[in-house]
C-alpha cells in the first residue's frame, strides 16, 4: 500500500481543498493508497477568510505560527510516505529544496490563475513547484498553457463534482415561482453585482421569479425578490435543490479565464440548466443550447434567462442532459483512473 501525505490549503470548508483532495481520498483508499492530510491553515482562520472577518494582529500572528508548524509537521512526516502531494500551498523555495532532499516524489495541484499574483516571490515559489514536481494537476486549459512551459507532465482535472451528493431534488410537483440561483462567497460577489441590471430587468418583466444568492448574506442588490443566505457545507445541497436555473456571471479578464467552473458543475449535477458567461472553462463545460446557455452581454443574459423562465419543459430536458454530462465527464468516478495512474507514474498531456 502506497502512502500519500497531503499538504492542503485548508480543511474541508475550503472549496479547493475539499474538491481536489478530501473528496478524492475515499476513492484513493479504495485504489490501494493510504492517505494522510495536513491542512496548512486552521479551520478558524479559513472561516474568517470566507466571511471576511477582520483579524487582529495577534490573530494573524497565531495563524502564521499555526501554518509554520503545519509545514514542520509535513516535513517531519515526508520521509515516511511514498508520495508528497501539495495542494495550492506556495512553500518558500528554500523549504521546497529541503523537502526534495527528503522525498522528491512530489505532486502539485493548484486551481485559479495563481501566477497573476503581483508579488514576484509568490510567482517564483509557484514556478519552482511546477518545475520540480513529478506531475501537476490543474483546472483548465488556460492554466495548463502557463504551466506546460515548466512541466510537461500536466493533468487537467476540472472540478470534479461529487455526483452522489449533489443530486436532483427529490421534491416533485409544480412550483409557483421560478428560482434563479447563484452560489459563491463574499470574495466572488463582484460577479453577481455585475448582473444587477439584468436581474432588475427580469424582475420587472416577470412576477413569478425569485432570486436566491448563497454565500453572500450581506449583499444588497436593491431588488424586491432577492433572498440571500449564508453558505454552509451542511445546507448547500438543499439550497441548490431549490434552484430552477443556475447562473455564473464572470468579468472578462484573465483571472476569470483561470477559474474552474465549479458552480456550473454544481448546477449540472443537481439537474438544472446553467447560464454562464462565455469565458474560459465555461465554454468547455457548457454545450450551448444543449445542457445550458453561454452568454455575452446584457441582452443575451436577459434573452436566454427569459427562454428558460418561460419554458419549464426546456429546463427539465436541459437539466437532465446537464446531469448526464456531469456524471460522465466531471465526476470523481470519471477522474479517478487518471489521478491514480499519475500518482503511480503515468504521463499527462
Amino acid at each position: 500500500m502506497r502512502k500519500i501525505l497531503f499538504l492542503t490549503a485548508g480543511p474541508d470548508i475550503v472549496a479547493s481543498s475539499r474538491t481536489r483532495v478530501y473528496q478524492f481520498v475515499p476513492y484513493l483508499e479504495k485504489a490501494g493508497f493510504q492517505c494522510r492530510i495536513i491542512p496548512y491553515e486552521s479551520k478558524r482562520s479559513c472561516w474568517e477568510n470566507l466571511n471576511h472577518v477582520k483579524k487582529s494582529i495577534f490573530s494573524k500572528a497565531l495563524n502564521k505560527l499555526y501554518s509554520y508548524l503545519q509545514i514542520l509537521r509535513f516535513i517531519s512526516l515526508a520521509s515516511r510516505h511514498d508520495i508528497l502531494f501539495i495542494q495550492r500551498v506556495l512553500i518558500p523555495i528554500g523549504l521546497q529544496k529541503f523537502i526534495r532532499r527528503i522525498n522528491d516524489n512530489i505532486f502539485f495541484d493548484f486551481d485559479d490563475a495563481l501566477y497573476l499574483n503581483p508579488e514576484k516571490k509568490f510567482i517564483r515559489r509557484l514556478d519552482n513547484l511546477i518545475k520540480e514536481s513529478k506531475a501537476v494537476f490543474l483546472e483548465n486549459e488556460f492554466t495548463k498553457e502557463y504551466s506546460s512551459r515548466l512541466n510537461k507532465n500536466i493533468f487537467v482535472i476540472t472540478g470534479p463534482i461529487e455526483v452522489n451528493r449533489y443530486i436532483p431534488s427529490p421534491r416533485g410537483g409544480a412550483k409557483s415561482k421560478v428560482v434563479i440561483g447563484w452560489i459563491g462567497s463574499f470574495g466572488t460577489a463582484e460577479f453577481i453585482k455585475s448582473l444587477k441590471e439584468v436581474l432588475r430587468a427580469l424582475s420587472d418583466k416577470y412576477e413569478n421569479i425569485d432570486i436566491h444568492l448563497i454565500g453572500a448574506p450581506n449583499l444588497d442588490l436593491g431588488l424586491r425578490n432577492v433572498s440571500t443566505r449564508e453558505w454552509s457545507l451542511e445546507t448547500e445541497v438543499s439550497e441548490l435543490q431549490d434552484f430552477d436555473i443556475g447562473i455564473m456571471p464572470l468579468l472578462d479578464n484573465d483571472w476569470s479565464r483561470g477559474k474552474g467552473g465549479y458552480k456550473i458543475l454544481q448546477y449540472m449535477s443537481i439537474g438544472i440548466p446553467p447560464v454562464a458567461s462565455a469565458i474560459g472553462v465555461n465554454t468547455e463545460i457548457i454545450k450551448d443550447g444543449v445542457n445550458g446557455f453561454l452568454v455575452n452581454g446584457r441582452k443575451e443574459w436577459v434573452d436566454k434567462l427569459s427562454i428558460l423562465i418561460e419554458n419549464p419543459e426546456l429546463r427539465r430536458s436541459m437539466g437532465a442532459e446537464a446531469r448526464k454530462i456531469a456524471v460522465e465527464r466531471y465526476s470523481y468516478e470519471a477522474y479517478v483512473p487518471a489521478l491514480t495512474a499519475a500518482l503511480k507514474g503515468g504521463s499527462g498531456s
